[in-house]
């Protein structure tokens, strides 16, 4: 029930901020799943800083501007069943935290946290970007974490973790899926 809360809250929020913004070009529109959601088109926010926390989906050819202090993250998605790009899945980052005084990666437990953590969509093509996160380290959720997602993991099976470096871009690089 508090999800559904949330989720009714953060669309209106949403819808009040587009709204406001006056925003209705249908080359930046996005769209919900069918199978997760009533389609409905969502104008996209401007990518320098989204009020939304799902960032705008990008062309693969646009270079992000990276803010003093910042980082930006991109990539491609790709289905590993067809080889074709996943366009419009949701693209979550997820926050690392360590023990005070942890050397290893190892050590790390990552949290998502639903309102804040760094969204983004691909676009048709299967691309996606963040333009302007935290440099810090990351595990990347793919998909819609209450019906379908998944966790994208290393060789040995455990979440693997990207590290978004300061005032740089992390490129992912084809990201190959099974969703």
């Amino acid at each position: 029930m508090r999800k559904t809360i949330r989720i009714v809250i953060w669309i209106s929020v949403v819808m009040l901020t587009l709204s406001a913004c006056g925003k209705s070009n249908k080359s930046e529109t996005a769209q919900f799943s069918q199978d997760t959601r009533a389609t409905s088109p969502i104008s996209a926010l401007p990518t320098a800083k989204p009020a939304s926390p799902v960032a705008t989906p990008v062309p693969a050819e646009a270079t992000p501007t990276v803010s003093p202090g910042r980082s930006a993250v991109t990539g491609h998605l790709i289905s590993q069943a067809t080889g074709e790009p996943l366009g419009n899945v949701v693209i979550r980052l997820a926050e690392v935290y360590y023990p005070e005084g942890s050397t290893s990666k190892e050590d790390g437990a990552y949290a998502l946290d639903n309102a804040f953590s760094p969204s983004a969509m691909t676009n048709q093509e299967g691309y996606f970007r963040f333009p302007d996160v935290e440099a810090r380290d990351y595990v990347i959720f793919v998909g819609d974490i209450y019906v379908k997602y998944l966790i994208v993991v290393n060789e040995k099976g455990t979440p693997k973790i990207w590290t978004a470096p300061e005032n740089g871009v992390l490129d992912i690089g084809d990201l190959v899926v099974n969703y």
